[in-house]
């Protein structure tokens, strides 16, 4: 688990048996005084694939949504 300070917390979950990882992040206030715009971006890296390249992500605990890296339906 790494914790950043009181606004902000990343952690990490491996169970044993488990496939997979749980990542919970946690952004708190974000200081917009300078009237620049921000963004926040989780950047994970991994060598972890099935054959074809795909993995699952979670959208806010609704569902899971199919991934494939390196591939876009709309490019050209």
């Amino acid at each position: 688990m790494y914790v950043d300070d009181d606004n902000n917390l990343l952690r990490f979950r491996l169970k044993e048996n488990q496939s997979y990882v749980d990542i919970d992040c946690y952004v708190g206030n974000i200081d917009t005084s300078d009237d620049q715009g921000k963004e926040v971006i989780l950047n994970i890296t991994s060598n972890v694939y099935n054959n074809n390249k795909q993995f699952l992500t979670d959208t806010n605990g609704f569902n899971y949504l199919q991934r494939q890296t390196d591939f876009r339906e709309t490019w050209d």
